[in-house]
């Protein structure tokens, strides 16, 4: 996302980390006929925390600006079907460009987008990083189609809990003994 973020050699403004204050301050000073993208992830990376998603598409919106939610850390561990946080949160429908991962949860390779196909379209054709790669195999598809099919069924949403219940003894065993660890929630 930032390789993208950098290589489109378009201005950028970083807002502080979910400071929606900040945020809507950087939108309000922009041009509003100039494009604009509002790029955040649902999970972040370092700490774990997760991004207010409706009040950042809503202030988004409100600027006539697209949204684009990074869900690599959140799809097949969030969400009843494990389609990511904005989905847990009912939001999918309010972002304009969602990426995910084949990886980590799914255990496979590659990654996705998913748009408008006008949207999608403008990526393919001008995003380097898709130019330039090769789609993945067959076989890469058909696990990536198991995967899915496995977390978005009961197994799935049974290994979710499992999962947060790891979390939820990790962290307190983190705490007591002395271990600083964010809340996720």
């Amino acid at each position: 996302m930032i390789a993208g973020i950098n290589n489109s050699r378009m201005p950028k403004f970083v807002f502080r980390h979910n400071d929606l204050d900040h945020l809507e301050e950087l939108l309000s000073k922009g041009d509003p006929n100039r494009m604009k993208i509002v790029a955040i992830e649902s999970v972040y990376s370092m700490t774990g925390t997760m991004a207010p998603i409706q009040e950042i598409c809503d202030l988004a919106h409100k600027y006539n600006a697209l949204t684009f939610v990074d869900e690599v850390h959140a799809v097949g561990l969030y969400g009843y079907y494990g389609a990511g946080l904005a989905e847990e949160q009912g939001m999918a429908h309010k972002i304009d460009i969602i990426s995910g991962t084949l990886g980590k949860a799914y255990g496979l390779v590659g990654g996705y987008i998913a748009s408008t196909g006008a949207l999608v379209d403008v990526i393919r054709s001008y995003g380097s990083g898709l130019i330039f790669t090769t789609s993945i195999p067959p076989s890469t598809a058909a696990g990536a189609v198991a995967s899915i099919n496995i977390l978005a069924q009961q197994e799935g949403r049974e290994l979710r809990l499992h999962h947060r219940a790891a979390y939820t003894l990790l962290r307190e065993k983190l705490l007591e003994s002395w271990i600083p660890c964010p809340r996720l929630s």
